[in-house]
């Protein structure tokens, strides 16, 4: 049995949390939530039954083993 990677979402938006919610429904392990807004992150965290969240996202690529960037293009430096 292929083991499936824990996911950290960076970007709690529409797209964000669409990609949340189906990854969760996939079982796949959500492993934290990052946003701009400490309070986005908490909410989809919530959603996706995670306790880890944060406003900086570099604060939780050592959660992950996948990190998948939901953000708008200008967002990424």
């Amino acid at each position: 049995m292929v083991m499936k990677p824990k996911v950290v979402i960076v970007g709690a938006g529409r797209a964000g949390g669409a990609l949340a919610l189906a990854l969760r429904e996939a079982r796949y392990d959500i492993a934290g939530i990052a946003s701009r807004s400490m309070e986005s992150a908490r909410m989809l965290a919530e959603l996706v039954g995670t306790e880890v969240y944060s406003d900086r996202p570099e604060d939780l690529v050592p959660w992950g083993d996948l990190v998948i960037l939901s953000v708008p293009d200008g967002a990424i430096s």
